[in-house]
């Protein structure tokens, strides 16, 4: 990981987006990390993760909501009007 601060990555843009190529380039602002720039790559990695995440997440909430009696019909009934 590579650090800079945001004068730098107006002076060396094209440099820092080749370095975020092969690996994240964090910009800093002031005293505190502000962003982190990525490849498209490790982007779409990070973005599949997260789905993935999350639809682990659904299944482990729905198998949970099964346990306590939760089906098709009493779901139907509690959004019934």
């Amino acid at each position: 990981m590579r650090e800079t601060t945001l004068s730098e990555l107006k002076t060396h843009l094209d440099e820092r987006i080749n370095v975020a190529q092969n690996q994240p380039v964090v910009v800093r602002l002031g005293n505190r990390t502000g962003v982190a720039i990525v490849s498209m790559e490790n982007y779409e990695k990070l973005r599949k993760l997260h789905i993935q995440e999350l639809d682990d997440l659904c299944s482990e909430v729905s198998a949970a909501a099964r346990v306590r009696g939760m089906n098709e019909s009493v779901l139907n009934e509690l959004l019934r009007d």
